[in-house]
């Protein structure tokens, strides 16, 4: 699951067979269609544990209107209601 957020921070959760791996930090448009995603430093206890993501930059490609590819993962859209209009 990749969570891009209005400024320019990011969230990544991959899943495998046993493990689950996660990133934070900010990304930025390179050019037209691909975007930069660059983790934050890892804190020690991180790179210790199981799951640790290695690579800390990974770019996204943008296919359309509401789709990314990175690497063969391919990323949808989907709207998620903030807290404050669940509240309403």
């Amino acid at each position: 699951m990749l969570e891009l957020n209005k400024d320019s921070t990011f969230q990544l959760t991959t899943r495998h067979t046993e493990v689950k791996s996660c990133c934070k930090g900010t990304w930025q448009i390179l050019n037209y269609d691909t975007i930069l995603l660059q983790c934050s430093a890892p804190k020690r206890f991180e790179e210790l544990q199981g799951g640790y993501m290695v690579e800390r930059e990974q770019k996204a490609v943008i296919v359309g209107k509401r789709k990314l590819r990175m690497d063969n993962v391919k990323f949808r859209r989907i709207n998620i209601r903030s807290k404050e209009s669940v509240a309403r």
